[in-house]
């Protein structure tokens, strides 16, 4: 099974060919849930559906000429805005070159399509032009909007949308999905289930990009060796290696706290490194774990505030070792 297909929530999927039929679609839909999670896969479904010649119990074909134009993303009545390739930001350009074909009427469907992907990374002038075609909207566009980060976006356009909550996995579905399709160790699988944040896709590019062994090296070129000064130095200037590096630091920092409280090993998350763990937790009192806990969620604010960390990596690194 494809990411594409693995990702679809075919019960929000079903939910909005329902409200389709009974004529209660509204105008824009923001689509809340983590990161891989599917909402775009989800949005790009409902598009397909909407215009695929022969469905399948309201699910797209994926065969017919309609759906191939939407994957290729050359159907006249769908379109997509993402981030553009190395950008910070959707700029307000491409937001208005959006707009401008929701002025349009539709070429050949009922309604235009219009999905904005990650919509918390536009400009503040492109959240503006955006609120001012929510605020009046036309009869045969439908917006969806998707985020992992919905705080990031203006209360105003928050408002303007219906909400459409996408639910994660359990760490039990996850796991029992890698065991399944990966001939791996329990430990492998039960560290990548945590991992994947309640996503089955995360978990499978996880599990494909052997983020396990990373994981390890990770923790020895951190915790163990010494002269770590130009490994703080490459990890500090790569944003998603220092968010990856500082959730395996709060995940262990976690297990170490887990076990000085006495908790049973099955609610580690390395597993496979116990010995370890219990040779880490011992130099520490329960305060001086729980502070550096703290300090681990400090570093990560830094992070997503755009601040250099390199020298609270430094420091944090002087504390746990």
């Amino acid at each position: 099974m494809s990411n594409e297909v693995l990702n679809i929530h075919f019960p929000i999927l079903e939910r909005f060919q329902t409200i389709r039929i009974k004529q209660l679609l509204a105008h824009a839909y923001l689509f809340v849930g983590p990161t891989e999670i599917g909402k775009s896969e989800t949005a790009l479904a409902i598009a397909k559906a909407f215009n695929c010649a022969n469905p399948d119990n309201g699910k797209p074909c994926e065969a017919c000429r309609n759906c191939r134009r939407i994957n290729d993303g050359i159907h006249p009545d769908v379109h997509l805005l993402t981030l553009a390739e190395d950008a910070a930001a959707i700029k307000i350009e491409q937001v208005r070159e959006l707009l401008a074909q929701t002025r349009l009427r539709p070429f050949e469907s009922e309604i235009k399509i219009f999905i904005v992907k990650d919509a918390e990374r536009m400009t503040i002038e492109g959240c503006n032009a955006l609120l001012k075609t929510l605020e009046e909207p036309t009869k045969s566009s439908l917006l969806l909007l998707t985020s992992s980060v919905p705080e990031k976006l203006l209360p105003t356009i928050r408002s303007r949308c219906q909400q459409i909550h996408f639910p994660t996995q359990s760490n039990e579905a996850i796991l029992q999905y890698l065991e399944g399709e990966y001939v791996e160790t329990f430990s492998h699988a039960h560290f990548l289930a945590f991992f994947a944040d309640g996503c089955l896709k995360k978990a499978r590019r996880l599990m494909e990009e052997d983020f396990f062994t990373a994981k390890n090296a990770y923790l020895d070129d951190f915790l163990y060796n010494r002269d770590t000064d130009k490994f703080i130095k490459n990890i500090a200037a790569d944003k998603e290696s220092a968010a990856d590096l500082l959730k395996i630091l709060m995940s262990w920092v976690r297990d170490a706290i887990l076990i000085k409280s006495g908790v049973e090993d099955k609610r580690l998350i390395h597993l496979d490194r116990k010995n370890d763990l219990d040779n880490f937790q011992i130099k520490f009192t329960f305060n001086e774990l729980n502070a550096l806990y703290q300090q681990v969620v400090q570093t990560q604010k830094l992070l997503a505030d755009n601040l250099n960390i390199r020298m609270a990596l430094m420091i944090l690194k002087e504390k746990i070792t």
